[in-house]
């Protein structure tokens, strides 16, 4: 997608037209997967532009999935993720930005609220709020996505959707990654605690904070 993009071409040419799956693509164009941290925070040509943008405009009729989850799942999720790699990658390459790991998850908290009220903002401003659901994907029913697409005439088979948040042991560092995440969740305590309200809800009461409210988008949509 990257390479098409800075050759001004449509990022999705040349894939098969009977089966669509993309998945992890990023959120600001970037060569560097894992720059998400530093979208829309450093100075350069592309790191202030969302895919999402990038996609709307060569594919206007597009529909769009915003997958949210809790965050605190979040963060223990991208800290545990194959041992620590993501976390490991960017403090090697932002070293002189990211000293210790709770500087990462405290980032990662700042973006998770900033990119999701982006995104709201955006199909707001623009008017085609009706191209977007929100998914929660922890606890909205895949039903949900079913009868939003259904909506366009865009059928989806419920069985084959499957949930997979259970954690594997997939290294032999996992205990002494985990062991590590305990610590960090024992100093801030605010990193793993469960609120009362829905993710949608405190995603929604965080836009409100940042300005970036305007959205009517509803959690139903």
């Amino acid at each position: 997608m990257y390479n098409r993009y800075i050759k001004n071409e449509y990022i999705l040419k040349d894939y098969s037209n009977k089966y669509r799956y993309y998945g992890d693509f990023g959120f600001c164009v970037q060569a560097n997967k894992f720059f998400y941290l530093r979208c829309f925070k450093e100075k350069g040509q592309l790191t202030n532009i969302p895919w999402y943008e990038v996609l709307y405009k060569q594919y206007p009729s597009s529909k769009f999935i915003l997958n949210i989850r809790p965050l605190n799942n979040l963060l223990k999720s991208n800290y545990m993720f194959r041992g620590g790699i993501n976390i490991r990658t960017v403090k090697k390459q932002y070293r002189l930005i990211y000293k210790k790991d709770i500087d990462i998850m405290l980032d990662l908290i700042d973006f998770f609220y900033k990119y999701n009220c982006m995104v709201l903002k955006f199909f707001s401003e623009n008017n085609i709020e009706k191209n977007l659901i929100v998914y929660d994907i922890e606890n909205d029913p895949i039903s949900k996505l079913v009868k939003y697409f259904n909506n366009f005439n865009l059928t989806l088979d419920s069985n084959y959707y499957k949930k997979h948040f259970v954690a594997k042991k997939i290294s032999k560092h996992y205990d002494r990654r985990l062991s590590k995440w305990l610590n960090i969740a024992r100093e801030y305590p605010e990193l793993t605690k469960k609120g009362n309200l829905s993710t949608w809800i405190e995603i929604k009461n965080k836009c409100a904070l940042l300005n970036l409210s305007n959205s009517n988008y509803t959690a139903s949509n």
